[in-house]
């Protein structure tokens, strides 16, 4: 992995968490609109109301999905010839990195992080395996998109 996947990566998930905002509030400005100027609400269109909510821990998942980027996990996870790659880019890849997690105000010293402490940082991190999670939602996700626009041409 070098740092154009990384930056491919990083690109992707921008477009995919900007799509799900917009979905999810387009979502609920749809619900709005039809409570605002419709007198008799088919239950049907409460489904956008859960679809809204749906896009929006969509939102979440797609974050934690993303939270570490694979470069960073890939050396976490015992592929040392990554180090020299993430060292060199470390203003990009680790303030990336520590930005997403801790905000605009982390701690500056923690680019200047050595490799064991970033390793054990990183696996700190991933309790739990999101990469698996990340898929599953992305079926339910799928599935349930389906099943709203089933619903709504009915």
């Amino acid at each position: 992995m070098n740092i154009q996947e990384y930056d491919k990566e990083r690109l992707i998930y921008a477009r995919i968490s900007l799509f799900a905002k917009l979905l999810g509030y387009s979502a609920l400005s749809s619900f709005i609109l039809i409570m605002i100027f419709m007198k008799d609400i088919h239950i049907k269109y409460s489904i956008l109301t859960y679809y809204s909510i749906l896009c929006r821990v969509g939102g979440i998942m797609i974050f934690k999905y993303y939270e570490v980027p694979n470069l960073v996990h890939d050396f976490a996870n015992g592929n040392d010839d990554l180090y020299p790659v993430i060292h060199e880019n470390k203003d990009k890849i680790l303030k990336d990195l520590f930005k997403s997690l801790y905000g605009l105000g982390f701690d500056r010293t923690l680019l200047e992080i050595s490799p064991e402490d970033l390793k054990k940082h990183i696996q700190e991190l991933e309790r739990r395996d999101w990469k698996k999670y990340g898929k599953i939602y992305l079926g339910f996700f799928i599935l349930m998109t389906c099943i709203t626009i089933w619903v709504l041409l009915l």
